[in-house]
């Protein structure tokens, strides 16, 4: 077929469309013909004209309507791609107006014609062999638009796919070889694929050592991403070296007096501890504390706060009893130093949770109580943080086996909780569940109402509407294994929010989501 012939063609379908648009009611009332006639050696513009009508007006039409529309536009699309192969740039510029459509029919939600109009960029790109380049945008757009809308598993694929053309075509060195693997690593973290992740990204930071240098600032961010990656996978060790050699390539370029080089010490110092290396994470905080004293002291108050809490921990775990108080009493002195108030509260926050996890109850309650009176000093009468001051102070008072007060705390909690959240949200089901578990003279009813409570409220909120998830999967737990003996039914929809949580926040090998698919088994199979 010659060229007039194919745009004798061109013509023909175009005007297919205008007998279609015509039954739109005048929505699009450009005719699409006229931009045939009047544009017959600029397809691409034509083809974008229809386009951005057929998408403006797609929320006015009937399904069937346009689906005939749509099909017409691809029916166009595939008719001038001959043409396209004899003019690269007509090609490019079609290609680019097919994506401006697709964008602006994502940005409107209509996710469906979005994802039409990337594949069949996709399609187009494909068979122009000698523009790789078209292909990998037409993917990366496709991928994109996949992870806006949720489709993890589908985006990653989109994005392997562009990845094994840019290294066959770009070279595994290239920079857009690189951004594709930025893309993949985070999209393997959010579906807890850790493994590929850790592969992905120590790629990617090989490829930035060589080409930008160890001091840039997108290898320093891709070598963080690596260590975070490695203590997902529980390689302490080897995450605390990756923020150990980022401290030293900032040591050496004089840039150790930043903000930023105290949260990576902080977080070396949290990897050493888990490891086992307490030598390691105690010169790590040492190091945080002069350098946040000598450089920042007002701006990183709070962060030394935490070092000096971290170092008493970690003393008390050696038995060195003197160096433990003085480090708890150097984090008092600075918590009463932070502002704003809300800021302050946190840090009591903080050192309450460290007082309790080592068993110091009573110091704990003081902590908790100094949090409650900043509450009710400088902060709103009805404010959210008063509601979890009461509560925390509640626990303190439960652990220190003062049920009583600690009823009176949760009570109080309560009530000013479902004041700001309301009485159906998952703040005000956890303080259900503390009160279930808080020994105190009641009838066994009651006991029984506040678990169910809990359990109603838990039940009827959509899991991804829960806050936290890493912190209500275990108390969804235990709620389900009191449920075990006396309601299975219901402790097993239990069981399976619990999981649902879990495995979206923490993935499905980690250590609550095996426990609840074990009692999940037991229970399906009538074990007690």
């Amino acid at each position: 077929m010659d060229i007039s012939a194919r745009r004798a063609s061109f013509v023909d379908i175009s005007m297919e469309m205008a007998s279609i648009r015509s039954k739109m009611s005048g929505i699009y009332v450009l005719s699409i013909e006229s931009h045939a006639l009047g544009h017959i050696g600029n397809m691409p513009e034509a083809l974008s004209k229809y386009l951005f009508g057929c998408t403006a007006s797609s929320h006015r039409l009937s399904a069937r309507m346009f689906l005939a529309s749509f099909s017409a536009a691809i029916s166009l699309c595939t008719n001038i791609q001959p043409l396209w192969a004899e003019n690269s740039s007509t090609s490019n510029a079609s290609l680019e107006s097919l994506a401006k459509s697709a964008a602006r029919a994502a940005a409107g939600r209509n996710y469906d014609l979005a994802e039409a109009i990337y594949k069949q960029c996709v399609t187009i790109a494909e068979r122009n062999v000698d523009q790789p380049d078209c292909l990998i945008d037409s993917l990366e757009n496709l991928a994109g638009m996949y992870e806006q809308t949720g489709r993890k598993s589908d985006a990653s694929r989109a994005y392997e796919q562009s990845l094994r053309i840019a290294e066959q075509h770009l070279g595994p060195e290239n920079a857009g070889t690189t951004a594709i693997l930025d893309h993949l690593a985070t999209l393997y973290t959010d579906q807890h694929h850790y493994e590929r992740a850790e592969h992905v990204v120590s790629r990617a930071l090989s490829l930035r050592i060589e080409a930008l240098g160890p001091t840039h600032r997108e290898t320093s961010d891709t070598r963080e991403f690596l260590a975070r990656t490695l203590a997902r996978l529980g390689k302490y060790t080897e995450a605390a070296q990756q923020y150990q050699q980022e401290i030293a390539v900032l040591e050496r370029s004089g840039n150790l007096d930043s903000v930023p080089v105290l949260d990576i010490l902080e977080q070396e110092a949290h990897d050493w501890r888990l490891a086992g290396n307490l030598k390691e994470a105690i010169q790590c905080l040492q190091k945080l504390i002069i350098l946040g004293e000598k450089n920042h002291p007002e701006k990183t108050i709070r962060l030394t706060m935490r070092a000096h809490l971290v170092l008493s921990e970690i003393y008390g775990m050696q038995n060195k009893l003197r160096e433990c108080e003085a480090e708890l009493t150097t984090a008092w002195i600075k918590a009463d130093q932070i502002s704003p108030p809300a800021k302050q509260l946190i840090a009591w926050n903080d050192i309450g949770y460290s007082c309790s996890v080592r068993r110091c109850f009573t110091k704990a309650v003081q902590c908790y109580q100094k949090s409650l009176s900043i509450c009710r000093l400088k902060l709103p009468r009805e404010d959210q943080l008063a509601a979890t001051a009461m509560q925390n102070l509640g626990i303190a008072l439960n652990s220190a086996e003062l049920p009583l007060d600690a009823e009176r705390q949760f009570k109080a909690s309560l009530v000013l909780q479902e004041k700001c959240t309301g009485r159906s949200s998952i703040e005000a089901a956890y303080i259900h569940y503390l009160l279930a578990c808080t020994i105190t003279p009641r009838p066994l009813c009651q006991i029984r109402a506040e678990y169910k409570r809990c359990a109603d409220i838990v039940l009827t909120t959509p899991p991804s509407l829960v806050p936290d998830p890493s912190h209500v999967a275990p108390w969804v737990f235990e709620t389900a294994n009191i449920f075990s003996a006396i309601d299975r039914k219901l402790a097993r929809k239990l069981y399976t929010r619990s999981l649902e949580l879990s495995t979206r926040s923490d993935g499905p090998h980690c250590a609550i989501s095996v426990r609840t698919a074990k009692a999940l088994t037991e229970l399906d199979q009538g074990k007690d």
